[in-house]
């Protein structure tokens, strides 16, 4: 006797650090274009949703992320964080 499945609810976080070579007179800004691309990259996998190969049931973001740089770091460091949480069932 029992439940065969169990909904299974989890809170995650990406993380995205991507650290300036040197300082130029544009500033941060190649390594911001790299952060920008990498967001957008997990944005698409988990937006993708993984349901037919992970038994995911379902991807929710939460929110649009944020950024959090550390501009006086050294070298600087441009980071962002995505949260989402995600659904599935356990057998």
């Amino acid at each position: 006797m029992g439940y065969e499945k169990i909904r299974v609810t989890a809170a995650f976080a990406v993380d995205i650090w991507v650290t300036a070579r040197k300082v130029t007179g544009k500033g941060p800004g190649i390594a911001k274009s790299h952060k920008w691309a990498m967001r957008q990259e997990v944005r698409r996998i988990l937006k993708a949703n993984l349901v037919g190969l992970s038994g995911i049931q379902l991807v929710i973001l939460d929110g649009v992320g944020r950024s959090l740089d550390e501009p006086e770091a050294t070298p600087p460091i441009s980071r962002w964080r995505q949260e989402f949480t995600v659904i599935w069932d356990d057998s």
